[in-house]
């Protein structure tokens, strides 16, 4: 008796502020009020609330992410309709139930809120999808290129080191048999072969270091700076992160020390790497000339590739290079 006294309790109460729920929401309301709003007014401080996502073809929360529907004990699912299909649910005491009306009441009155709050919540879910399938592309691109600087290194470089062998043989052939002429000729081909051999390591370093993948980010940035056209400096943790991370940060230092030694006129260039929280902080300052974004396309190209990786990686990019006072290129990302 006591229950169903204090259900008829919280049911008259919930009548009486109904009516407050229309200028409540009337007026624009922050993501999350609605389901604070029908808490307060159903006398239920754990209803949840979830909304329907066309694109992901069933319900999310407020953030995106999608929740199946399911009532724990005591608790029952109430489906909302919206003019053109499901729009949301909420998940409340099974007492609610037995006030149908009240229930119809409530949500007239929150429709429209719902409504707004369901295509904020189906923005974010769609926002997740991009960028759930951005990290599959940016995976796969990063598969790739360890792939095709594998088959270099194992195939066509091999080959070549096969042939420079063979060659080397004949011109000791030739040198015993005292012809000039062909030992000239095959000392001009070694040294061709040998200057192919060295781009196609540069090429296959280009697309994806190897010590890379071996040793890690602070290695191969180390290798990278002792191969600079400028003197580099390299500070950085001794740790591995994720291959996306490493990946983006190695071809991020790359470009801006290529910017630095072709565009900024510097002489020399520091790279800091520290982890600051959850995000790997990524600092590659110069001593040039500054007025990194106004040197023409070149440089403006490499700026775009270089935000664009960052970001396909979720991270986020800062320049700072005014005229005169160099440049500084700051890459943050996540490393959780």
């Amino acid at each position: 008796m006591s229950r169903f006294l204090i259900g008829l309790l919280r049911t008259r109460l919930a009548y009486a502020q109904v009516g407050a729920l229309l200028p409540e929401l009337s007026t624009q309301v922050a993501p999350g009020r609605v389901r604070a709003a029908l808490s307060a007014t159903l006398h239920d401080p754990d209803l949840e609330l979830l909304y329907w996502s066309s694109s992901s073809d069933g319900y999310v929360d407020l953030d995106g992410q999608v929740c199946e529907p399911i009532a724990g004990p005591g608790r029952a699912v109430s489906a909302i309709e919206g003019e053109s299909g499901p729009l949301a649910v909420m998940i409340i005491d099974k007492i609610a139930l037995n006030e149908p009306e009240l229930l119809q009441a409530v949500v007239a009155m929150a429709r429209l809120a719902l409504e707004n709050e369901r295509l904020h919540a189906e923005v974010r879910s769609q926002l997740l999808a991009l960028r759930t399938s951005t990290a599959r592309i940016v995976d796969a691109g990063q598969h790739a290129r360890r792939r095709l600087e594998r088959d270099l290194h194992d195939g066509a470089q091999q080959r070549l080191l096969a042939l420079s062998m063979t060659l080397g043989r004949a011109r000791v052939r030739a040198n015993v048999q005292a012809d000039a002429e062909l030992a000239n000729f095959l000392d001009r081909a070694a040294a061709d072969l040998q200057e192919a051999i060295t781009e196609l390591r540069e090429l296959a370093r280009g697309i994806h270091p190897v010590l890379l993948t071996q040793e890690g980010l602070t290695s191969a940035l180390r290798a990278l700076a002792e191969r600079a056209p400028l003197p580099v400096e390299v500070s950085a943790p001794e740790r591995r992160f994720g291959e996306t991370i490493e990946s983006t940060a190695y071809f991020f230092v790359s470009e801006a020390v290529t910017n630095a030694a072709r565009h900024s006129r510097a002489t020399g260039v520091h790279v800091d790497l520290c982890v600051d929280g959850d995000e790997l902080a990524v600092r590659v300052r110069d001593d040039g000339i500054g007025g990194l974004e106004e040197m023409g396309p070149a440089a403006g190209s490499g700026l775009v590739g270089m935000r664009d990786r960052v970001l396909a990686a979720g991270g986020r990019m800062k320049i700072s290079s005014p005229v005169g006072g160099g440049t500084t290129l700051v890459a943050r990302l996540p490393c959780a």
